[in-house]
């Protein structure tokens, strides 16, 4: 029983640990006609429907998609879909306009529906394995560490990766005159640098020197990013 049981949590664990990837880093690509298709824009709604499998078959429990401490985040989560929601019914988007991300397209309210699919079937493996919250905490720390080391040695070295090319990946190094001459921007350490930084300020495993280190390092991936809105 034991075992099994681990096997089921190590199952879970491998399920939010892709969500996590899927959905913070943006492999993308050209696919059916659309440009810059993500992986998570696939995968995400693959593991939900695993999901609803795993409740139809097995747990039956409509209450495992509701989370147990966390009651205003979750309304939070859903008023935020609802405005979404509002915002598409006033502007609707045809398919036609699938790979048109920048003005509004479908694409562009499809990804916020992802988010929100990343949200409820996390909850629902949380519970259904009463998983520690502050362990899949841990683990998305060591995540943005790694992710944010590559970036400064994807910085530091100019080597580039084929697939992370959407703009959250974006460095580049432009010349010119007035405002742009060397201007420099790196969005994916504003990103997860701000993630990082949270993390690292409300961690109750780190001890103080290891705390004030983290936050530095993670506020130097901000000021690296470039960008005004983090700040």
């Amino acid at each position: 029983m034991t075992q099994l049981y681990a096997q089921k949590n190590r199952g879970t664990s491998l399920v939010l640990l892709l969500l996590m990837v899927v959905s913070l880093i943006p492999f993308s690509a050209s696919l059916v006609g659309i440009s810059k298709l993500g992986l998570g824009d696939l995968v995400i709604p693959l593991l939900f429907l695993l999901t609803v499998i795993d409740l139809a078959l097995n747990s039956k429990n409509l209450d495992l998609f509701v989370p147990r401490y966390a009651t205003p985040p979750f309304l939070f989560v859903a008023l935020f879909m609802f405005v979404v929601l509002i915002s598409f019914a006033r502007n609707p988007v045809f398919i036609s306009s699938v790979s048109d991300e920048a003005s509004g397209g479908l694409k562009f309210y499809y990804r916020f529906f992802n988010c929100f699919l990343v949200y409820i079937t996390s909850i629902y493996w949380i519970n259904r394995n009463r998983i520690n919250p502050e362990q899949l905490l841990t683990t998305l720390f060591i995540l943005v560490v790694v992710v944010t080391v590559f970036g400064f040695m994807m910085i530091v070295t100019g080597i580039k990766i084929p697939g992370l090319d959407s703009h959250a990946w974006t460095v580049s190094v432009k010349a010119g005159f007035g405002e742009v001459a060397g201007s420099f921007r790196a969005p994916f350490l504003e990103v997860f640098g701000q993630v990082g930084f949270f993390l690292a300020l409300t961690s109750r495993k780190l001890s103080k020197m290891h705390r004030w280190v983290f936050l530095f390092y993670f506020c130097l991936c901000i000021y690296f990013g470039g960008g005004r809105a983090t700040f």
